[in-house]
């Protein structure tokens, strides 16, 4: 699970049409960064979620560490005059037979969460 940090303050400070066009910027950057097999798709405000499928648990790793990298370095246009740097936190968890999809969007959400606590722009995973 992935979440813009700070994200009310771009809406607030730039309106949600800018908004709406930094959502888009990120989910296309994810997008170029995950393989085609695996499932993307935004859950909610600005939330998203990726599905690693076929994928280890450290190349699941590289590419959220990838993500939240090339997120940071780009610059979103604001106006001809004006950019500005985003970045996002992420909650990892991985399905093992005993999970659900529900129990591990769970898991996913109250790590993103302690990604937040820690300072954002990171993963928690454990």
């Amino acid at each position: 699970m992935i979440d813009i940090d700070d994200f009310k303050k771009i809406n607030d400070s730039y309106g949600h049409l800018i908004g709406d066009a930094v959502l888009a910027e990120i989910a296309h950057i994810i997008k170029t960064i995950i393989f085609g097999r695996d499932i993307f798709c935004r859950y909610g405000g600005e939330e998203f979620v990726v599905l690693f499928t076929n994928t280890s648990i450290p190349g699941a790793m590289m590419a959220i560490e990838k993500i939240l990298r090339t997120i940071e370095k780009h610059e979103f246009v604001i106006n001809k005059n004006s950019k500005v740097h985003v970045t996002v936190s992420a909650g990892y968890a991985s399905l093992d037979v005993e999970s659900n999809i529900y129990r591990l969007l769970d898991i996913a959400d109250k790590r993103l969460y302690t990604a937040k606590k820690m300072g954002k722009n990171r993963v928690a995973y454990e």
